[in-house]
């Protein structure tokens, strides 16, 4: 039964990644664009920015897609760790400590993040109706990015270390 669990979860994860790179790309590269132009003060344009004129909904589909996510990622793990408990209670424990690794590394993350706005041509930036960016989004992109570079040191990391380490196992 545990195959099955495992089975399944990687299924909805690989189809959730999937929509979102499928739909980031038609939304890039597919629909309209828009263009916001950075002027000083005589209106003379300083810069141009080209976005896509879909990128509100593709980025608030990306957050769903990643909500849903780790929705399914924590579902299945509660799931298959209650079973494991049943079977053997110190092997369940061990399994514990990725997840609570991960969740302190998101805790740490986010007390290094800053709640500064981010200011667009000296102003702080707004959303869509013309109000304040909340803090609390700041501070979540930060996490973001902070956790992106913690994966990809533990990823280099892993790539150059563990080759190294089972070579010696194998010697001994």
């Amino acid at each position: 039964m545990k195959s099955s669990y495992s089975t399944i979860s990687k299924a909805v994860l690989y189809v959730l990644a999937c929509v979102i790179v499928v739909s980031f790309a038609i939304g890039w590269f597919v629909g309209p664009t828009m263009v916001y132009e950075m002027t000083d003060e005589s209106g003379a344009v300083i810069n141009s920015i080209k976005y896509p004129a879909l990128l509100d909904l593709i980025l608030w589909l990306c957050y769903a897609l990643v909500i849903i996510t780790f929705v399914v990622a924590i579902g299945f793990g509660t799931v298959g760790l209650f079973r494991k408990i049943k079977e053997d209670a110190a092997e369940a424990l061990k399994g514990l400590a990725p997840v609570l690794m991960v969740i302190v590394t998101a805790g740490i993350a986010y007390l290094f993040s800053s709640p500064d706005p981010v200011l667009v041509e000296g102003q702080p930036l707004v959303d869509s109706d013309g109000q304040p960016v909340s803090k609390f989004w700041y501070m979540t992109t930060d996490l973001m990015i902070i956790m992106q570079y913690v994966l990809l040191l533990v990823t280099v990391l892993c790539a150059i270390l563990c080759p190294i380490i089972f070579s010696f196992r194998r010697s001994l």
